[in-house]
């Protein structure tokens, strides 16, 4: 089973970034792969307002990189935030492909989950191709 790293947007709003995480979470996990997304639930027990902490959860998340498969960056009207460049250099450092989607904030919820979902099926697509001999 292939393993992706979820890498989105937490900081800014961050109960409603969970949430975003989570939903995108849900849609990988929907096509057969296993979703990693630490900030999806290491805030909840991690202060990612407390430097040392969010330190501390930065580690863990360069250590899930590297057990990955692959990084989906899904973005935000183009948005990259600062720890998800940190996750995309990690990603590059550990030869890692990456895969990046972006979402348009102005646009409905049916409509930025399509979107999602469309390059989530453009991502299959890619895995399903490297796996045939």
């Amino acid at each position: 089973m292939k393993k992706i790293f979820v890498c989105s947007q937490f900081q800014g709003d961050g109960p409603k970034n969970r949430e975003r995480a989570q939903s995108y979470c849900r849609l990988v996990a929907l096509r057969g792969m296993m979703p990693i997304a630490p900030h999806a639930y290491f805030t909840y027990f991690l202060d990612d307002q407390a430097s040392e902490e969010r330190t501390l959860g930065m580690s863990f998340s360069d250590a899930l990189i590297e057990m990955c498969d692959g990084v989906l960056v899904i973005k935000r009207d183009l948005i990259v935030s600062h720890g998800m460049d940190h996750e995309m250099r990690i990603a590059k450092g550990c030869l890692k492909p990456i895969w990046e989607c972006d979402v348009c904030s102005s646009i409905s919820k049916d409509q930025n989950n399509c979107e999602v979902n469309h390059g989530l099926d453009c991502l299959m697509e890619i895995i399903q191709r490297r796996e045939k001999p």
